[in-house]
């Protein structure tokens, strides 16, 4: 998963060695893998495995992107919804 995330300033530090990002629902959360800078902001993609995504039982749940920046402040970057859908069958 990708997020474009808005800060042309970068005043936000989203790259910062100590701030992390999240995505938090209501049945997981998981850390950014990678944060990069661009022009107009930051991309923040998310990796989580395939057990973590499996465990996603809920077809619908809200979300947030959140920002734990170095010095300890908390700040939503987005929220949303997220949908899930099983596009390969499993195997039995």
């Amino acid at each position: 998963m990708r997020f474009a995330v808005s800060d042309e300033e970068h005043k936000l530090e989203l790259d910062d060695k100590d701030a992390v990002v999240r995505f938090k629902t209501t049945q997981a959360t998981w850390t950014a893998s990678d944060v990069e800078q661009t022009p107009d902001g930051y991309t923040v993609s998310f990796e989580p495995t395939r057990i973590q995504t499996a465990a996603l039982t809920i077809t619908r749940a809200p979300f947030e992107l959140e920002l734990t920046q170095a010095d300890g402040d908390v700040i939503t970057l987005a929220r949303g919804t997220l949908t899930v859908v099983r596009d390969i069958p499993p195997i039995a």
